[in-house]
């Protein structure tokens, strides 16, 4: 039986599999750079919106502004 694949990940699946801190994350959802939505208390990221960030940022470099005007490049 072939393994399914998750369609949402938490903020800590996708901050390992990124290679950043969990707080990094939070800000890229905060800044508008990476959709999420809440189930209670815990948040979700699309693996489709995952699938997005890595297809842009090898087409042209994904950069999107935080709100304290951090830089987040993707």
């Amino acid at each position: 039986m072939e393994k399914q694949t998750r369609q949402v990940l938490s903020i800590r699946e996708v901050s390992e599999m990124f290679g950043v801190n969990r707080l990094t994350i939070a800000r890229a959802i905060s800044a508008g750079g990476l959709p999420a939505f809440r189930v209670g208390r815990r948040v979700l990221i699309p693996r489709d919106g995952i699938d997005r960030l890595f297809r842009e940022a090898t087409d042209t470099s994904a950069v999107f502004a935080g709100e304290r005007g951090h830089i987040y490049s993707f």
